[in-house]
């Protein structure tokens, strides 16, 4: 799931474009480690962070780039500039 904080659509209370962080959260429901294949474009630049298991995150997860993912557990990537 890529959630885009660049393209929010309702401004803030002053009427200014509101902007924020960018983050793509990968799910792996299976019992076994799975990778992710990152779509080439809006990701460049993403780190890594993980929730729920250790996962390892490649340093470089920018343009097409893959991330595994344990069983049973999700990784949350922020793009970072």
């Amino acid at each position: 799931m890529f959630l885009n904080g660049e393209e929010i659509a309702a401004p803030d209370p002053g009427g200014r474009h509101v902007r924020d962080d960018s983050f793509f959260l990968l799910f792996n429901a299976h019992d076994q480690p799975l990778r992710f294949t990152l779509p080439r474009g809006r990701t460049a630049g993403a780190g890594c962070a993980s929730w729920t298991r250790p996962t390892r995150c490649p340093a470089s997860t920018a343009h097409g780039g893959q991330v595994p993912v344990t069983g049973r557990s999700l990784a949350l990537l922020r793009k970072v500039e």
